[in-house]
């Protein structure tokens, strides 16, 4: 039970830091508005400011590019928080065998968990590489 209550606390602490930040920029959509509106005006408007070749460039992209890039990084966040459970459930394998005591059920828990462990980070591993690849290659 205290195993089920720490990790528990463990994936709500986890869940409120990646989502936070997302929470506080979706509150600023409004002002980003305003912003990519002036900058479409400056673009409009001139011909060759400092900053206003590099928002050109952007303006222009296909709008698949940028689903693509959406849903890539929505993959990698699932990715990146699988591995802090990763970590999590490591250390809990650690602080199993250290407090193990001689008690080879324990020891052998502990092994078992951290063999889980590394095969998981392995499978993490190779689905962020695999991401990160087709996501590249969706864009260029």
């Amino acid at each position: 039970m205290k195993t089920f209550r720490f990790l528990l606390i463990l994936f709500f602490v986890s869940f409120c830091c990646l989502n936070l930040p997302a929470a506080s920029l979706a509150s600023a959509n409004e002002g980003t508005q305003k912003t990519l509106d002036g900058l479409n005006e400056a673009v409009k408007g001139s011909n060759s400011k400092d900053g206003i070749d590099a928002y050109k460039s952007q303006v222009d992209k296909n709008p698949q590019d940028i689903l693509t890039n959406r849903i890539t990084d929505i993959i990698s966040l699932i990715l990146s928080f699988l591995g802090v459970i990763f970590l999590a459930i490591t250390i809990y394998a650690g602080f199993i065998w250290m407090t193990a005591q001689g008690n080879d059920a324990q020891i052998k828990k502990a092994k078992d968990l951290l063999m889980n462990a590394i095969i998981g980070l392995i499978i993490i591993t190779a689905a962020y590489s695999l991401t990160a690849f087709i996501g590249n290659q969706l864009t260029s």
